[in-house]
């Protein structure tokens, strides 16, 4: 969790459910409010007319969703859409800035997301990265949790997602993990992805 749920209970932050497609906020909106994923997942894109919805990632349990536009106070220059139903808390701005007031560390930890988010766009645009199955597995090191051991763990991802967010064709990931399978670089079973 980057806030404590604790704490964020205490300074007022609303539990919200969202059913699976629907928007938590869009192109161009203003951010009013801190929001951070109790259960479910969330997918941040680029749904501006002319795009074909790029994936920027996929967010889990505990993480901030749009908090570098808040800090920035920026609009949004994507949307936040849920992949599953998702439980979500939400705490107004100026009650957020109360909290960071009281509580230092938390704007530390705020920062830290969103330089981890910054270093994830640099990896993914690195130039370096030209073969298919060289970005994804740039991407499955990244989105694997830090604390995992070398075991295979599910990859809670797509295909089509993996596409997306790397701006490949869903074949062509395909045809990659397929290869990296045979390379022994992750595992599929019952159709489903372990890296």
């Amino acid at each position: 969790m980057l806030i404590d749920t604790k704490l964020l209970l205490k300074f007022g932050a609303e539990q919200l459910n969202i059913s699976k497609g629907e928007y938590l906020f869009r192109n161009n909106e203003s951010p009013t409010d801190y929001f951070q994923i109790r259960s479910g997942r969330i997918e941040l894109l680029d749904c501006s007319p002319g795009h074909r919805g790029f994936t920027h990632g996929v967010l889990r349990d505990g993480e901030a969703v749009g908090e570098t536009f808040l800090l920035l106070e920026k609009e949004y220059l994507l949307c936040a859409r849920t992949l599953t139903d998702t439980e979500i808390f939400k705490l107004s701005k100026d009650r957020l800035w109360d909290m960071s007031e009281e509580f230092p560390e938390i704007i530390m930890k705020m920062w830290r997301s969103a330089a981890k988010q910054i270093h994830y766009q640099y990896l993914m645009n690195n130039s370096f990265y030209n073969n298919p199955a060289d970005k994804i597995n740039v991407l499955l090191d990244f989105m694997k949790d830090s604390e995992a051991g070398p075991e295979l763990s599910l990859v809670d991802l797509t295909r089509q997602q993996i596409a997306s967010m790397l701006g490949l064709r869903t074949e062509t990931v395909i045809r990659a993990i397929k290869n990296m399978e045979k390379e022994g670089k992750l595992a599929i079973r019952n159709g489903k992805v372990f890296y």
